[in-house]
Order: structure tokens, then sequence, then C-alpha cells
């Protein structure tokens, strides 16, 4: 699945998740997930050869040959997401959880966060909703507070999505934050 979003009518992020074979190793997902951005920059950037990547001092990778082009990558057991903009940008896509994850709420949730998901019809799909909008904002921020619970997840400028196995969240620059 490839898609295009819009920011003041013009084309300038774009995302694609590729569902994976059950039981890749993570080191086989991470060349699959590099192997989806490689699809994305030839279609819609014309970049035939995957730039090299490096890691920032927080761990954010980017390419040190462009610094035009901004991408994240996420794996989870069902598929992979690369997510390339202009500016700064953070993906993340999960296999929907199954409750109970009571432990979970606990460090991973701020406690209004914790109440949504304990009063949804869909547990779940909110807990991992909200996990992947907390996990996008912090990867396009490249600042990763050490307690999770303190991550945001009401970024509006983070978009989710969903299908039937998975969640995925995708957080683009504000206008004006590059």
């Amino acid at each position: 699945m490839a898609e295009r979003c819009f920011r003041g009518g013009a084309v300038i992020m774009f995302y694609r998740i590729d569902d994976i074979p059950p039981g890749c190793s993570p080191d086989v997902k991470s060349i699959l997930a590099r192997r989806t951005l490689g699809a994305l920059l030839a279609q819609y950037c014309g970049i035939t050869v995957l730039p090299a990547i490096q890691v920032d001092d927080f761990g954010k990778p980017f390419f040190p040959s462009r610094h035009d082009i901004h991408f994240s990558l996420s794996h989870c057991e069902s598929a992979v997401m690369a997510a390339v903009d202009s500016a700064p940008v953070g993906c993340d896509i999960e296999d929907i959880q199954s409750p109970p994850f009571a432990e979970l709420l606990a460090v991973a949730l701020s406690p209004e966060e914790s109440r949504a998901v304990e009063s949804s019809t869909a547990p779940g799909e909110t807990f991992t909703a909200l996990w992947t909008r907390k996990e996008s904002a912090v990867k396009r921020s490249g600042n990763i507070p050490d307690d999770p619970r303190q991550w945001p997840s009401d970024d509006p400028f983070t978009q989710t999505g969903q299908t039937l196995r998975y969640v995925f969240s995708i957080s683009v620059s504000s206008p004006g934050e590059h």
C-alpha cells in the first residue's frame, strides 16, 4: 500500500506499507523496511540507489548525503513501513495488541490514556493506536523522553490508520518546524 499525503496543496510526504511473511527475524524485517524505503524513493523521488544511512546520537536514521530527504522506518510481525518527507517525519506500525495488558498501561500510557483504553469497546485497537501515535511523534522529533507516559499521543500532526491486523501512525512536522 503506497499513499501520498498533501500539505498546503503540495505533495511532500509519502508512505508505504508492505506485508511480510510470518516468522521473519528482526534483521530480515529491517532489511525489508529498507527495501520499502528504496521503493518509495524510486517511485516518488527518482532515486534508484538507496543512499547510505547513518544514525544520529539519539538513534534517528538519516541520509548524510541528502539532507533534503527525511525518513522513518518501522516494522511489526505483519508488515514493514517507511515514510519520506522534506521535513522531519516519524512512523510506527504495530500489530493490534490483545488484552490483557494492564502492566503495559501502567508503564506506557498516561492515566488519561489508560482510562481511554479501559473504557474502549475495542481496547486492543485503542491501546495500539495510542502507542503508535506516541512512537511516531517521538521518532519525528528525535527527542525521546525516558518515560513513555510523557510521550505525546495527541499531536495534531499525527495521522493514524488501521487494518484488521495492525495500526500505523505517521507524524509530520508542523508548518515551519524544520
